[in-house]
């Protein structure tokens, strides 16, 4: 099984540099990848490097769906070209999206599961964010992912209050 796992990192690992070789323009953040079989949690998939995807933000490991969102995210398009488009660095990480060649995205994915939130501090008023406040009402009236829990609790404030914990 190890031995499985290391051909497939080692092609995967030989997908991305060729499609990074090939899609990649000089002057532009995108790049295609393929997305490995592996994530943190939701908003951390692996494409080689770790990520964030950019304007959501899925529940922490301890948190109530945190595993269905990871699982979500590595099922998606694992072994899949994606398109890569980074929009900034955050936490030593690059921020970015990730769609499928066929126009899947997985952030908007995440949150019409219910598997993600759509982050207010990062999201912005233009046609995506709309779509991804939209998915959001859509989960959230239909009680998918985390919204089937009585008072889910927002990642940045689960975090906030585990620090006020802490000290």
């Amino acid at each position: 099984m190890k031995k499985f796992r290391n051909a497939l990192v080692a092609s995967l690992a030989l997908t991305f540099i060729l499609a990074v070789h090939v899609a990649a323009e000089p002057s532009s953040p995108a790049f295609s990848a393929t997305m490995l079989p592996e994530a943190h949690d939701g908003d951390t998939p692996k494409l080689i490097f770790s990520a964030r995807l950019w304007r959501v933000d899925c529940p922490e490991i301890g948190q109530p769906y945190a595993e269905e969102a990871r699982d979500f995210t590595v099922t998606w398009a694992w072994g899949k070209p994606v398109r890569v488009e980074q929009h900034g660095v955050s936490y030593g990480r690059p921020v970015v999206s990730l769609s499928t060649l066929t126009g899947g995205d997985l952030a908007l994915a995440l949150v019409r599961a219910g598997l993600a939130w759509v982050e207010p501090r990062y999201n912005r008023r233009d046609e995506y964010g709309a779509a991804l406040l939209a998915a959001q009402a859509e989960a959230k009236a239909a009680r998918r992912g985390l919204w089937a829990e009585d008072k889910p609790v927002a990642p940045w404030e689960w975090r906030k209050s585990r620090k006020a914990a802490a000290k």
